[in-house]
């Protein structure tokens, strides 16, 4: 868990990324009126076709997911 990645996936789902699990994300939060097919599992196989970028404070925000806690994660400051 040290080298957790806190992830935006395909602009409609916020998550995590464990080092030990680089292809696997686990759910925070997501936005259902972005298309998510998604929405309601946990753990989301990341591919090829797959959008991930490193999530920002901002990101928290906008998912509606408070961000204290998460401040020792890695992030897009």
């Amino acid at each position: 868990m040290e080298n957790t990645k806190l992830v935006v996936i395909n602009e409609n789902t916020l998550g995590y990324v464990f080092s030990e699990t680089p292809n696997t994300a686990g759910r925070l939060a997501s936005k259902l009126t972005s298309g998510n097919p998604h929405f309601n599992i946990e753990n989301h196989n990341i591919t090829k076709s797959d959008k991930v970028r490193m999530a920002s404070k901002k990101d928290f925000e906008n998912f509606r997911v408070c961000f204290n806690g998460y401040e020792n994660y890695q992030y897009q400051k």
